[in-house]
């Protein structure tokens, strides 16, 4: 009789050893978790694209499109034109990006290249962007000008970018 109770209370000690043990792993998991924040990197050699004009990548399933603006076009985002665009709040850019380029370095221009508002491609045109299927403008940030129906600006995703030593722009984008 004894080793039954004895048995009993060992196996009862056990069972909420792992339940505490389960619980305890649940919290931690989800306190400590990376969702959201899982990246895929993206290795750009900008050598290969020449001032003035945009590449295509794909990053999580999506086409990513880089400008690398010639100085021309980076007097041109200098100069205030801000009576030609919409002043679109929605903009969700990180903290760390320049408002006015929009992007971590004037050089390079870094968005989804797709409009948001019907989901075209986008193509580089006459120092404007510009939806394949549709009369919309975008000027060289992905700014939407206030002459188009848009509501909002081209999207770009959260990244980081650093330069290595081989000219190579290496950009991590985020997917969240």
């Amino acid at each position: 009789m004894k080793d039954k109770k004895l048995i009993l209370r060992v196996a009862i000690k056990l069972m909420t050893a792992v339940a505490v043990g389960v619980i305890v792993y649940v919290l931690f998991s989800g306190l400590f978790s990376n969702q959201g924040t899982e990246r895929e990197i993206v290795h750009i050699d900008v050598s290969a694209i020449k001032p003035g004009e945009t590449r295509l990548f794909n990053a999580f399933n999506k086409k990513l499109l880089i400008l690398h603006r010639n100085s021309a076009m980076i007097n041109m985002l200098d100069s205030d034109n801000s009576k030609l665009l919409k002043d679109v709040s929605t903009d969700d850019l990180a903290d760390n990006l320049n408002k006015k380029y929009r992007s971590f370095l004037p050089k390079y221009f870094v968005a989804y290249a797709y409009d948001p508002f019907y989901g075209c491609e986008i193509k580089l045109s006459a120092d404007v962007f510009i939806p394949v299927c549709i009369d919309l403008k975008y000027d060289l940030s992905g700014r939407v000008y206030r002459s188009s129906r848009a509501e909002e600006n081209l999207i770009v995703p959260r990244h980081d970018v650093e330069i290595d030593m081989e000219n190579r722009m290496i950009i991590s984008i985020y997917n969240n």
